[in-house]
């Protein structure tokens, strides 16, 4: 009979690997044990493989390294998206192997190569990009609670590319692993509003309910927070903004501020308590203020808003009206009407001018100019059609409604759409999503669906961002109900 290879020996010893190699006693608590918790050292423990005596792995070393191959070479052909990077996903288990050494610079990689430079807009002036970038390179490494935010947020996104089960397990554990660092952090240190590890990790917390699948319902609790340390940083001592990175900090909170609020248009208006009307008014009086190095004009080179702040404001005012209008102060309408009036002229007006010049003249300026000025029309055309459906008393369903299918506001949209259907900078101006989203509600002609479709379609295959999959379902869902399309039901 042929000899057997002899079956792997667990060795004896116990205790996570950090206290075996400074040789002290481990009392074995896991995950972390009580030694490491105290002292800040990072628990590390064996994996099954480490455990084995490697005197008795000889035998099997050959076979294990030709399966090891093999899997590898058929998991790295599904992996062409990442170019350089190698990702192996070679486990059966990868969630169980959250804290493994090799897949976590993979992951971080990640983020640095790809996913960072999509969470910010793509006309961002440098310094706010490398303020944020700074500061993450600068407080990682002393902040677990943002180490595991970080590669939550890639691992995520990856399995939004590749559509892997497995990584979201991952994602979904450094996401445990995250919260329960911050909840440390928080235990440790009462006061922490100036602590930037923390004020990172949350909003990297609220932005992975934003571009993930399975988190985006514990986004209003990230918000909150970041509000609150926004508001202990900034509030209590009124001044100028004086860094890129504070500025970033405040756009990024409003933005999510105002796309958790909106939700979802079939959905009943709840903003789970994370629309605060007068901390919104602070941060937009703070932004206003004039600080010569950071001047910011329009939103043309904003890191994360790249519309008018007021824009996002009056959307999300009407939006908050329209389920009680019959309750709704007449005075505050006539005031919301004006406002959106005036924007209205002042905004198509240069957008006019920016398409039909003057026989004889050629406008020159950078493309990300027209980009912000018609992502700008794009908002003051939907609440103009949403606030004039209040005032005639077309707002019975949740939904906008598709009334008036030859207004000109409606046909000017629609032409923006047109216009960027094959530009990619255009798809990742995540901050218009919501804008062409809304817009969807009020087409019923075919080409007018596709022309949606299409827009949100290439905005997922730059980006993969899981909130673009929520609005493109909830699309659908109303365009079948009524009776425009059959629903989609993988529209991804």
């Amino acid at each position: 009979m042929p000899k057997s290879s002899p079956i792997p020996r667990l060795r004896v010893k116990t205790g996570c690997q950090t206290c075996r190699r400074r040789k002290k006693k481990c009392d074995e608590g896991r995950p972390i044990c009580r030694r490491c918790a105290v002292l800040g050292w990072n628990c590390e423990w064996p994996t099954s493989e480490d455990l084995v005596d490697r005197r008795c792995m000889t035998a099997q070393k050959l076979e294990i390294d030709s399966k090891h191959i093999a899997t590898s070479k058929e998991i790295l052909e599904k992996q062409q998206y990442l170019d350089d990077t190698q990702l192996c996903l070679t486990s059966a288990s990868i969630a169980q192997r959250a804290a493994s050494q090799h897949i976590k610079p993979i992951v971080s990689k990640h983020f640095a190569d790809k996913y960072y430079n999509l969470i910010l807009l793509p006309n961002c002036s440098s310094e706010f990009y490398w303020s944020m970038f700074n500061e993450l390179e600068h407080v990682l490494p002393g902040c677990r609670s943002l180490q595991y935010t970080i590669l939550a947020n890639a691992a995520s996104h990856i399995h939004s590319i590749i559509k892997s089960a497995r990584m979201q397990e991952l994602a979904l554990t450094y996401y445990s692993q995250a919260l329960r660092s911050m909840q440390e952090l928080l235990d440790t240190n009462p006061r922490l509003e100036n602590h930037n590890g923390l004020l990172l990790s949350v909003i990297l917390l609220y932005t992975l309910g934003s571009t993930g699948q399975e988190t985006h319902k514990d986004t209003p609790r990230h918000i909150n927070a970041a509000v609150k340390i926004v508001a202990l940083r900034h509030f209590n001592i009124p001044a100028a903004i004086s860094s890129p990175f504070d500025r970033l900090v405040l756009e990024s909170v409003l933005l999510s501020m105002f796309l958790t609020s909106m939700g979802l248009w079939s959905e009943e208006f709840n903003t789970n308590g994370t629309f605060d009307l007068a901390f919104w008014l602070a941060a937009e009086r703070l932004l206003a203020q004039e600080s010569k190095p950071l001047t910011v004009k329009a939103g043309i080179n904003a890191p994360v808003l790249g519309v008018p702040v007021a824009l996002l404001k009056l959307l999300l005012l009407v939006r908050q009206i329209r389920p009680q209008r019959e309750l709704a102060d007449q005075a505050k309408l006539r005031d919301l009407k004006l406002e959106i009036s005036q924007w209205e002229a002042h905004l198509i007006g240069q957008s006019l001018d920016s398409r039909f010049p003057p026989k004889g003249e050629i406008t020159v300026g950078p493309p990300n100019t027209r980009i912000v000025q018609d992502s700008s029309t794009l908002f003051i055309i939907v609440a103009s059609i949403l606030m004039e459906q209040i005032l005639v008393g077309d707002a019975n369903d949740t939904c906008p409604s598709t009334r008036d299918q030859d207004c000109w506001r409606k046909r000017y949209a629609m032409s923006i759409l047109r216009t960027y259907q094959h530009d990619e900078t255009w798809s990742r101006f995540f901050t218009t999503t919501m804008a062409v989203y809304t817009l969807g509600f009020f087409v019923s002609h075919s080409r007018e669906i596709d022309l949606v479709r299409k827009d949100l379609q290439s905005r997922w295959d730059v980006t993969n961002f899981g909130h673009i999959i929520r609005y493109r379902r909830d699309l659908d869902a109303v365009w079948a109900k009524r009776g425009f399309v059959e629903v989609d039901q993988n529209p991804n």
